[in-house]
C-alpha cells in the first residue's frame, strides 16, 4: 500500500486544518441520534486516524440498536490491533494486518453495500487508498442485509455506545459517512508526487439522509429552517415563492409591505421548488429584484440577519446575490467559484470602516438547496450555511444605506447576475443564528445538519497535528537505550502520547521516556515541556542518544545544572512543578539552549557537543529519584494542556507559550521536509 504520513514525509495539495485528540482517560465521544432511517445496506465510512494507545481494544464507531439490541454494528480496533468490523446475528469481519503504528496517520475506508450479488463485494476495507484482502476472520452478510448502521438511533465515534466501554484514544480528522452510496478511497484521499497517500477536499458526494462530514473546526451550528418563513415582529422584509408557474409579481409579506419589482425575466418557477410549489429564479442574464428604500434597511451598528434559500446552477465569481446601496456605500454578497461566498461593506473613505471579506471553507453546493445567512452579533460579523456558522469579521461601522435601496440577485456596481433559483428572502433586525460560547466540535458540515454532541472535550483537544501536518510524540512502545531506559510499568501516556504521567515509588529503578522519532540530523527546532502537578525532584530533561545514553547526553536538570556526556556543571535556574521549559536544538551547529519559562538559561549562551549532528539522539525526559514521578506535558506545537498559546514559527506552525527563538521550527512532518 502507498507510505502512510510519518514525521517526515512531505505533503502537498489540500491541507486538512484540525483534528479531534480522543482521550480515553477523559471519556471523550460523539453521538448523533438520526431521526429517520437512511439506507441501511450501501453506506460509506471515510476517517483518518492517529492511534494513542495500542493493544487494547477501542472504538471506531458504534451504532446500537433498538430496546432488544437488535441491528448493532460497530467497527474497532481489537486488543491484537486488528481492525474488526461486527454486527448483529454473529457477522465478523476481521484483519490478517496489525496496526500499531502511533507515530502516522492512517486513512480508513470501509465501504457497504450488502445488494451486491457476489459476497466479497458487499464489504471493502481500505487502508491507506489500497484495498485489504487478507483476512484472519471473514463473514459476509447475507444479500440486501439490512445493516445497523443509518437506523433511526444512537451513533457514536469513539465510543461504544450501550455500556462506555472501548473508547477510543488518538485523533480523528475528515470523518465522513455518504449514506446510500459504496465508494473508493479516491472520494477522499490521492497519491502525491513524492508516493504519499494523503487527503483531498470532498467534492460532488451526495450525503444522502444521514450522510456526515465532520472537520472539527469548532464551528456553532444551528438548526436548519423546516418551513418557509413567516413575519414576525424582528422581521423587516420578507419575500416568499410560491405563486404559480411564470408569475412575474413579487410581495414583502411583512409588516412594513415595501414594493417589489420585478426586472429582466426573473419569475416564479415551478420546476424547482424548496417550500412551495415554486422557487424564484434568476437566468443570470439581467435578472434581479428591486425592493423600494426604507430605512428598515439602515442596521446602524446593532445585530441583524439577511437570508435566503439558493439553488445555484452555475457557480461564477462575484455573481452577486444581493446588493444593498451603491458605489462607496454599499452592503454587498457575491458568490465564488469555489461555492465561497464573499461579503464586503464599502464605504466613502473617512465614514467609518470598510470590509471585504472571503469567507472560505463555506461551500455553497451547486444543484442543490443551501440556507445562507448574513449574521451580525454584538459587531461581529458571521456567515451561517447549511447549519453551520462559519467564519468571522469584526463589523463595528453603522449601516445608513436606505436611500439607495436594494437589489436581490445581482452585483450591482458591475452588473454581475446570479444565476439558480432562490426562495424565503429575509431581513431581520436580529441575529437569529447565534454563537455559543461552549465548544462544539460536532458539527456536520456536509449540508444535512447532522450535528453530534461531543462530551468532555476541552478546547486543546481541537489540534494541529492532521493528515497534512504530523506533529511529534513521545514513545508509549517500548523502551529506547541502554539506560535510563523507560519503564512502562511506571509510565501511562495520555493525550496522544504528548503526556506523561510517571507513577513509582521510592526506591524504584530510574525511568525515562522518549520521542518515537530521532531528531532530523539537520535543521533547528524548538519544543516546550510543561511540569504539571507532582514531584519534581531529580527531574532531567533533554536529548540523549539511544545507543549511548550515558557518553551521548546533554540535559537540563531541575537543580540548574547541565549534564554533558555525564558530567554536571552548574548552567541556570531551577525549576519545578508549573513552570514551562524550552528547548532549542540547532543541529546544522550542534548547539542546544535551553529555556525557562521563555528566558534562555546561561544567558543565551549554548551548549556544543559535535556529536549532534552525527548520531541519532532522541528528545527524553529521565526521573532518578523521589516518592514520587512527574506529569510532564510536551509541546511539539500541539499542545495538550490549556495556557496562551499565541506564539508559532516562522513558518506559522504549531501553538506555544512562549516566543520560537528565530530560525527554530516546530518538529512537524511540514518543517521536517523543508529543513530536516
Amino acid at each position: 500500500m502507498p507510505t502512510i504520513i510519518g514525521a517526515g514525509d512531505p505533503t502537498t495539495g489540500y491541507d486538512v486544518e484540525n483534528s479531534l485528540r480522543f482521550n480515553l482517560v477523559d471519556d471523550t465521544d460523539l453521538v448523533q441520534t438520526f431521526g429517520s432511517a437512511g439506507n441501511r445496506r450501501t453506506w460509506t465510512f471515510s476517517a483518518w486516524i492517529k492511534r494513542g494507545r495500542t493493544a487494547v481494544r477501542q472504538q471506531i464507531f458504534h451504532q446500537y440498536g433498538a430496546t432488544d439490541n437488535n441491528q448493532w454494528v460497530e467497527f474497532r480496533f481489537d486488543s491484537d490491533d486488528k481492525l474488526t468490523f461486527s454486527w448483529y446475528s454473529s457477522g465478523v469481519f476481521t484483519t490478517s494486518h496489525v496496526f500499531r503504528d502511533i507515530a502516522s496517520w492512517y486513512h480508513i475506508v470501509l465501504a457497504v453495500d450488502t445488494t451486491q450479488g457476489t459476497d466479497s463485494d458487499r464489504i471493502k476495507l481500505y487502508v491507506n487508498g489500497s484495498q485489504v484482502t487478507s483476512f484472519g476472520s471473514i463473514t459476509y452478510p447475507s444479500q440486501n442485509y439490512d445493516t445497523g448502521m443509518n437506523q433511526a438511533t444512537a451513533h457514536s465515534l469513539g465510543h461504544l455506545e450501550n455500556n462506555g466501554n472501548f473508547n477510543f484514544d488518538g485523533y480523528m480528522a475528515e470523518v465522513n459517512l455518504v449514506d446510500g452510496t459504496q465508494l473508493t478511497p479516491t472520494s477522499f484521499g490521492e497519491t502525491n508526487d513524492n508516493g504519499v497517500w494523503v487527503p483531498i477536499k470532498p467534492t460532488g458526494i451526495n450525503y444522502g439522509t444521514n450522510g456526515y462530514y465532520l472537520e472539527f473546526q469548532n464551528r456553532a451550528s444551528y438548526t436548519i429552517p423546516t418551513a418557509r418563513f413567516s413575519n414576525d415582529s424582528d422581521t423587516q422584509l420578507l419575500i416568499n415563492s410560491g405563486a404559480a408557474d411564470g408569475n412575474t409579481s413579487f410581495t414583502d409579506s411583512s409588516s412594513n409591505g415595501i414594493s417589489i419589482s420585478a426586472n429582466g425575466d426573473v419569475h416564479h418557477e415551478s420546476d424547482v421548488a424548496k417550500f412551495s410549489t415554486s422557487s424564484i429564479y434568476f437566468d443570470g442574464n439581467g435578472d434581479y429584484l428591486e425592493a423600494a428604500d426604507n430605512s428598515v434597511y439602515d442596521f446602524g451598528t446593532g445585530d441583524f440577519t439577511v437570508e435566503m434559500w439558493l439553488y445555484p446552477t452555475n457557480l461564477n465569481d462575484y455573481d452577486g446575490i444581493y446588493f444593498f446601496g451603491s458605489g462607496t456605500n454599499q452592503h454587498t454578497l457575491w458568490l465564488r467559484a469555489d461555492g465561497n461566498l464573499r461579503w464586503a461593506h464599502i464605504k466613502a473613505a473617512g465614514d467609518g470602516n470598510t470590509l471585504d471579506t472571503t469567507f472560505n471553507n463555506t461551500y455553497l453546493l451547486e444543484n442543490a438547496w443551501n440556507h445562507v445567512a448574513v449574521v451580525r452579533e454584538s459587531q461581529v460579523l458571521r456567515i451561517a450555511i447549511n447549519g453551520v456558522i462559519t467564519g468571522q469579521t469584526q463589523s463595528t461601522s453603522g449601516f445608513s444605506i436606505s436611500l439607495s435601496g436594494l437589489k436581490i440577485g445581482v452585483e450591482a456596481d458591475n452588473n454581475r447576475y446570479y444565476t439558480g433559483y432562490m426562495d424565503c428572502f429575509r431581513i431581520s433586525d436580529t441575529a437569529r443564528y447565534t454563537v455559543s460560547s461552549n465548544s462544539n466540535f460536532g458539527t456536520d458540515t456536509s449540508g444535512n445538519g447532522k450535528h453530534f454532541t461531543s462530551t468532555n472535550f476541552a478546547p486543546h483537544q481541537q489540534c494541529v497535528d492532521v493528515p497534512t501536518n504530523n506533529f511529534f510524540i513521545m514513545n508509549s512502545l517500548g523502551t529506547i537505550g541502554t539506560t535510563n531506559q523507560q519503564a512502562t510499568d511506571q509510565t501511562t501516556f495520555t493525550n496522544g502520547n504528548t503526556e506523561m504521567l510517571r507513577t513509582r515509588s521510592s526506591g524504584e529503578s530510574d525511568g525515562a521516556g522518549t520521542s518515537i522519532s530521532a531528531l532530523p540530523q539537520n535543521g533547528k527546532w524548538y519544543w516546550e515541556i510543561f511540569w504539571a502537578t507532582r514531584d519534581t525532584n531529580n527531574m532531567y530533561q533533554g536529548i540523549m542518544n539511544h545507543i549511548d545514553a550515558s557518553t551521548n547526553v546533554i540535559y537540563y536538570s531541575n537543580n540548574g545544572n547541565k549534564y554533558i556526556n555525564g558530567s554536571a556543571t552548574s548552567y541556570g535556574n531551577s525549576y519545578g512543578m508549573l513552570d514551562t521549559i524550552g528547548v532549542a536544538v540547532n543541529m546544522d551547529d550542534d548547539e542546544v539552549i535551553f529555556y525557562k519559562n521563555g528566558t534562555a538559561q546561561d544567558s543565551g549562551n549554548a551548549i556544543s557537543n559535535s556529536r549532534l549532528s552525527t548520531h541519532d539522539f532522541f528528545i527524553f525526559m529521565s526521573d532518578g529519584g523521589g516518592s514520587d514521578g512527574p506529569n510532564a506535558k510536551y509541546n511539539f506545537g500541539n499542545p495538550s494542556y490549556e495556557k496562551d498559546f499565541q506564539y508559532s514559527d516562522t513558518n506559522g506552525y504549531g501553538k506555544f507559550q512562549y516566543s520560537v527563538p528565530n530560525g527554530y521550527y516546530a518538529l512537524c512532518s511540514k518543517n521536517i521536509g523543508e529543513f530536516g
